[in-house]
């Protein structure tokens, strides 16, 4: 699979803090208003990365440089609020 060792070059030219470059989700339930439990997700997402970057729009050029855009898969792109900012911590 050509799209693998091109992902692997990408996702390690990433600003990433931690360990871990990607988290693949492996079990996921979906919590409903009523507190009901569903088995699966309402969402396709599979996984998640977080990396470094100086603004949104450079985050959003990193990842259109992803090569699984070029498989047909869909990548979302989010900043992180830093909670203990807010929190006072």
């Amino acid at each position: 699979q050509q799209w693998g060792a091109e992902f692997s070059i990408w996702i390690n030219t990433l600003d990433i803090p931690g360990r871990y470059l990607m988290y693949p989700f492996i079990n996921t339930n979906t919590i409903g208003s009523q507190s009901e439990v569903e088995a699966g997700s309402s969402s396709s997402m599979v996984g998640f990365t977080i990396f470094h970057a100086d603004s949104f729009e450079e985050a959003v050029a990193i990842a259109q440089e992803c090569p699984l855009l070029n498989t047909g898969m869909v990548l979302e792109v989010s900043a992180i609020e830093d909670m203990s900012k807010l929190l006072g911590a």
